[in-house]
């Protein structure tokens, strides 16, 4: 049976992430990781890529010593290592595509006096995507919170996002861990495979349920890059900048520190050009097995003249696990059984203090009747 990604956003619960709705997107990362025999028998509008070899597909950002976006090259100016063992290369493409972008916003109260700069970079991210793109809003303080509801969930309309921003009221402690693991749920519902999330916040995380550990396995395991903009303050003058570079270059993605508003701007401009920059690489793993292991990746890009040029990619993925190996290994270590649980549940926040190894996260569903007025 063939794995593609999925073409039509269902018609589920925001977040929900049942262990059964979730194991299809286990197999699928930014690395689009498939396993299959079978081509679809009919053409799509979309840009579902047809699967008839086992294959990976990676996104990878090709830049020179001076960090100037590389275009115009072929496949063989990439060198593709799994596990240490070269790879065949099968396609790579260098194609603007439609967009599923999640704004994680950090609306705590340690980087409240940056709001109208965090707010000035999400609306620049939005104006550069595309028409076709779909974008929302995670924020996040406490606990994380959908910025948009119901129909709205997913926008292009750029008026109704700065309205969901502007209502963001900075207070409380930093649920980082927890607003990451919501934005890459929502990010497995978007219409379009190819996924981003771009995290505002100072990286410090005070009051996730989820550890680090079990969101970087997250991440791991996701069809999303991750880039992070750290943010400093007069309240909280130190950011967590290991944290924001881990959760980014796990993905492939990465993260930026900028100090001046101007600076905030710019990186949000960097992030938006790199996306539509990036190239797209196909390549047939040697390794066929399917145990759940995770494979390490290792890229090299050299130009027209043969000097190495700079790429990132995301650092692996988890091969898929086929129905034996995961019937016979019943014991999933209390990660894994995290990862996998119900985010839909709302949980109360005493309760959950006390179990450090919850089976679902806090959400706080925004209600636009409730919503605190704009200070």
């Amino acid at each position: 049976m063939a794995l593609t990604p999925a073409t039509k956003r269902e018609k589920t619960p925001a977040l929900d992430l049942s262990a059964g709705a979730f194991s299809v997107v286990l197999g699928l990362l930014a690395v689009a990781v498939v396993f299959g025999q079978q081509a679809p028998s009919e053409a799509r509008n979309d840009f579902t890529i047809a699967v008839d070899v086992d294959r990976v597909v990676l996104d990878v950002t090709v830049t020179d010593r001076k960090g100037r976006w590389i275009s115009g090259l072929g496949a063989g100016n990439f060198r593709i290592l799994e596990d240490g063992k070269e790879q065949t290369i099968l396609d790579v493409t260098q194609e603007d595509r439609p967009l599923t972008l999640g704004l994680v916003i950090d609306s705590s109260r340690s980087v409240g006096e940056r709001r109208a700069e965090i707010i000035e970079g999400a609306m620049r991210l939005a104006a550069l995507s595309r028409d076709d793109d779909d974008l929302f809003l995670v924020s996040f303080n406490d606990v994380p919170r959908l910025g948009l509801s119901g129909p709205e969930s997913f926008t292009r309309h750029l008026p109704t996002l700065r309205h969901a921003l502007f209502e963001m009221v900075p207070d409380g402690r930093t649920a980082l861990y927890d607003a990451v693991a919501v934005a890459l749920d929502k990010l497995a519902q978007g219409k379009w495979d190819r996924q981003a999330a771009v995290i505002f916040s100072d990286g410090g995380d005070t009051a996730s349920l989820l550890t680090l550990d079990q969101t970087l396995d997250r991440v791991r395991r996701s069809n999303a890059l991750v880039y992070a903009i750290g943010l400093a303050s007069e309240i909280n003058p130190y950011r967590s900048s290991k944290t924001l570079k881990q959760l980014a270059h796990a993905s492939g993605g990465e993260a930026f520190f900028p100090t001046e508003r101007k600076s905030l701007q710019r990186v949000c401009e960097t992030i938006a050009h790199e996306i539509r920059s990036q190239y797209t690489l196909t390549y047939a793993p040697s390794n066929s097995r399917q145990e759940g292991a995770y494979r390490k990746i290792e890229i090299e890009v050299r130009g027209e003249d043969g000097k190495k040029l700079d790429a990132r990619t995301r650092e692996g993925y988890f091969e898929p696990r086929c129905a034996c190996s995961a019937r016979s290994s019943r014991s999933e270590d209390s990660s894994q059984r995290f990862a996998h649980g119900d985010l839909a549940r709302v949980r109360n926040p005493a309760a959950d203090r006390r179990d450090r190894q919850p089976h679902g996260l806090r959400i706080a569903q925004v209600r636009r009747d409730s919503r605190p007025s704009r200070t």
